[in-house]
């Protein structure tokens, strides 16, 4: 079946990222799950990110793929730093920053 938004739904059926038919989860797996796991969620757009969809549909395992990237860069920064604006403005141009947080902190008059 497929929602207004064009996405597959699926009722009553467990499918595992495969596809495949999978028991429910028990009540303490949920809990588990709910007492020892975070999930982060990011939205990208068809049409300015088709870059990274296109990436993301080639990898096996996007979180794990993810979690390496963020720890990679991790160990090349201190505990305690910031991105500094040269390796944000790098990432994003200021429009599109502004888009995401309004006012950037750079662009503060003193």
């Amino acid at each position: 079946m497929i929602d207004s938004m064009g996405s597959s739904v699926v009722k009553s059926e467990h499918l595992s990222a495969k596809g495949a038919k999978r028991m429910p989860d028990s009540e303490a797996k949920k809990r588990w799950i709910k007492e020892n796991t975070t999930m982060i969620h990011i939205k990208l757009n068809h049409n300015t990110d088709q870059d990274l969809l296109e990436f993301f549909e080639t990898l096996d395992n996007r979180a794990g793929f993810i979690k390496q990237l963020v720890r990679d860069y991790l160990k090349t920064r201190s505990e305690s730093a910031q991105p500094t604006e040269e390796e944000v403005e790098r990432i994003f141009e200021d429009e599109e920053l502004e888009a995401l947080y309004g006012d950037l902190p750079w662009d503060e008059e003193d």
